[in-house]
C-alpha cells in the first residue's frame, strides 16, 4: 500500500514473474509529474505509480459499464443526474 495521495488503494501482491516490461511513450510533462510524485513518496516507484494509474482506470471503466447498464434499464431523472454530477465533481 502506498502512503500519501492514493493511500486508500491497495496494490495486489504479484510475483516477480507476473510482471512484464513495457515501453510506452508519455508526454514529458507527465513524466516530470510522476517523478515528482515518487520523490514526494506518494508512490514507491514510477512503475508502481503507472501500474496503479492503469489499474484505477480499468476499475473506473468497469464501473462505468455497470452504471451504463443500470441507466439503460432505469434512466436517471434530471434531478438525479444533477446530484450525481455534483458528487462526482466534488
Amino acid at each position: 500500500m502506498t502512503s500519501g495521495r492514493g493511500a486508500g488503494i491497495r496494490r495486489r501482491r504479484r510475483s516477480a514473474s507476473s510482471y512484464r516490461k513495457l515501453a510506452v511513450s508519455v508526454p514529458a510533462e507527465l513524466v516530470k509529474a510522476v517523478e515528482a510524485e515518487v520523490r514526494a513518496h506518494h508512490a514507491p516507484s514510477v512503475s508502481a505509480f503507472i501500474s496503479d494509474a492503469v489499474e484505477e482506470k480499468l476499475e473506473r471503466d468497469r464501473l462505468q459499464e455497470v452504471l451504463d447498464g443500470v441507466w439503460r434499464e432505469k434512466p436517471m431523472t434530471d434531478k438525479e443526474r444533477a446530484w450525481a454530477d455534483r458528487i462526482l465533481q466534488a
